[in-house]
């Protein structure tokens, strides 16, 4: 389903010359605008959306002066499309109630207040953030202030750590005169708590976490896979915002082991899909040479699924994305028999697991 009047700017920052690189962010934000651009996603026309994630080729030796991007062109990003929807409703007030504005950043963040992710830019200094940062919360006030949009949707998979000294919120720089055409709903969530880290996968540089998908930071990686098809409401058959808060809680809980919370707080009656069917895949569990005992299939909290009588051949169960374990019936034994504790993945695609 397309959304002509839904926009959205995905940015990601892996190289920063004054404070060190990240491995996934750059992936993490062209990732989202894929699923933006998808029309079984977002379903933003490619024109509205805009994926800011320079190429580490390009930041090749460069110093922090003329590291790229910089607050001015995520803002620059934003405020086009700001524009080209104030004329559409200027024309139709009523197109009002069907537009919707989703930002997503990925990199080094900080919090300059409680209730804020502020994403660094490449050009930030390790002690000097004052006018190299965008803030989610600033750009989330402004438009509840100004409603270009009826939706605003924010997510910002950075850490949370409170800067030393201080640092002033980057703002948007554009008029700030309130107007009303009825209100905005809001959804907006961090990747962790306030004054809290985001873990990276140990597959690449940044803080190593308790999983090594290789691919995305925890936090997006949640988001996707809620966003994909995994947050669905049994009751609507909708991926909507409160569905998609559980399921990203606690998968990014299970992720990393617990190490890491994510917020997204108290969000509006906001529908990403309607009319969705989980999305499940063939998992073919193979168990050791001459294993045969009962065993268990449990979820990522711990819920028994499904059971079975272990023997020479695969078990083959349809799953949806998460996290999941195969353990004995019976709890006598303090080590697992199955290799990684029983524990695997399933990631959007079908898979094989040798226990």
């Amino acid at each position: 389903m397309r959304n002509p009047l839904h926009y959205g700017v995905a940015v990601g920052i892996n190289v920063y010359p004054a404070i060190g690189r990240l491995a996934h962010a750059r992936r993490d934000a062209r990732a989202f605008g894929r699923w933006l651009r998808d029309a079984d996603g977002g379903g933003l026309p490619k024109a509205n959306v805009k994926v800011i994630a320079v190429t580490d080729r390009s930041m090749r030796g460069k110093q922090r002066a003329n590291a790229k991007p910089i607050a001015k062109q995520v803002f620059e990003a934003i405020d086009q499309f700001r524009l080209d929807v104030d004329a559409k409703i200027d024309n139709d007030p009523e197109l009002f109630h069907q537009t919707r504005l989703y930002l997503f950043v990925s990199g080094h963040g900080i919090a300059p207040q409680a209730g804020d992710a502020a994403l660094l830019m490449a050009d930030a200094g390790s002690n000097d953030y004052q006018d190299n940062n965008v803030s989610c919360r600033e750009l989330i006030d402004y438009f509840e202030l100004r409603q270009y949009f009826r939706e605003l949707v924010v997510f910002a998979d950075c850490c949370r750590t409170i800067p030393g000294g201080g640092a002033t919120p980057g703002r948007p720089p554009w008029n700030r005169t309130p107007r009303n055409y009825g209100g905005v709903l809001k959804v907006w969530g961090w990747a962790t708590e306030f004054a809290d880290v985001a873990l990276e996968p140990s597959s690449g540089g940044g803080t190593s976490g308790a999983s090594d998908d290789g691919r995305h930071g925890h936090f997006t990686k949640a988001l996707l896979e809620g966003l994909g098809g995994a947050a669905v409401d049994e009751a609507t058959r909708e991926i909507n915002a409160m569905a998609l808060r559980a399921f990203v809680k606690r998968r990014v809980e299970e992720l990393t082991g617990g190490r890491q919370k994510s917020k997204i707080v108290d969000p509006d009656p906001v529908v990403f899909r309607a009319g969705v069917t989980a999305r499940k895949h063939r998992v073919k569990i193979a168990f050791p040479a001459g294993y045969t005992s009962k065993v268990v299939l449990e979820d990522g909290a711990h819920e028994a699924l499904d059971r079975h009588e272990a023997n020479a051949k695969p078990w083959v169960v349809e799953l949806p994305d998460g996290l999941y374990r195969v353990r004995p019936e019976r709890r006598g034994a303090s080590a697992s028999p199955f290799h990684n504790g029983g524990i695997f993945d399933v990631e959007g695609r079908d898979l094989d697991v040798q226990l």
